[in-house]
């Protein structure tokens, strides 16, 4: 695809694939020209932000392969936040918000920078951020064996603006040395009166991981002060002596070991 000079204009050439392979186009062929356009966007209110929220934008002539074409969308705040495109069609792009800076961007009303291979297109739309953020406040335990399920509480802001529902919610844990490693919580339970959720790990890598927590209504909650360590270790055994013969019984101190035998295997 070749971009006019002119803003909004793409003059396009067709690629022609056959059961053989991609079919050259001729010298002679003269690009088509077509305007690209933004009428709407969804949503434009209430954006989180702590990011995560889906924009759609409406219009015509969108890139429908985004592997060939350069978008960038940015946010007219001091950090020029990006909106990190996902899916692209003739009349549809997707993208996905970034973190914006909180102190900065509370309560702000913005405008967006739509760029796509090079041209600017033009809009005049606004979006609206949201005035506050709700946050998890505690996780206990803070700690789980590597290989044993563990019920985990984690205690929301009593100000949390929804009925809980423990469908609505997705909790995950993700390495702090290693972002590709993330484990998925099943929430079991809520409980309204003090805005809590339970959910139940099943078993990770040893490491450090942090707290993410998305509301189907709400979008992200704030966790960073939410941190999970999973590992096990052995802290002394005793007694250190013992009959060549056998027969001393062992008592071994660590943390994290199951509380069934079987859970232990020495």
């Amino acid at each position: 695809m070749h971009a006019s000079e002119r803003t909004n204009l793409w003059r396009l050439l067709p690629t022609l694939t056959s059961v053989l392979g991609v079919v050259p186009n001729s010298e002679t062929l003269v690009p088509h020209t077509v305007s690209c356009s933004v009428n709407n966007a969804a949503p434009t209110t209430d954006l989180n932000l702590l990011g995560g929220d889906n924009i759609t934008f409406s219009g015509q002539y969108f890139p429908h392969n985004l592997e060939t074409s350069t978008v960038s969308i940015k946010f007219s705040d001091a950090q020029q936040t990006e909106c990190v495109p996902q899916i692209s069609s003739s009349s549809e792009l997707v993208c996905l918000t970034s973190a914006f800076n909180k102190a900065a961007s509370l309560g702000a009303s913005l405008s967006a920078s739509i760029v796509i291979n090079g041209q600017t297109v033009s809009n005049s739309l606004t979006f609206g951020m949201r005035s506050e953020t709700k946050q998890g406040v505690t996780i206990i335990p803070d700690n789980a064996s590597p290989v044993l399920k563990t019920l985990i509480e984690i205690k929301l802001e009593d100000t949390f603006p929804y009925a809980l529902d423990k469908n609505d919610f997705t909790v995950n844990l993700t390495s702090k040395t290693n972002s590709t490693i993330v484990k998925r919580m099943n929430v079991v339970s809520v409980t309204e009166s003090n805005k809590t959720l339970k959910c139940m790990l099943g078993g990770a890598e040893s490491d450090t991981f942090g707290v993410s927590i998305r509301h189907k209504n709400n979008g992200l909650l704030e966790t960073a002060n939410l941190v999970f360590t999973v590992g096990s270790s052995v802290t002394s055994i005793s007694p250190k002596s013992g009959s060549i013969r056998g027969g001393t019984m062992l008592t071994i101190h660590g943390t994290n070991f199951g509380t069934e035998i079987t859970d232990n295997p020495v």
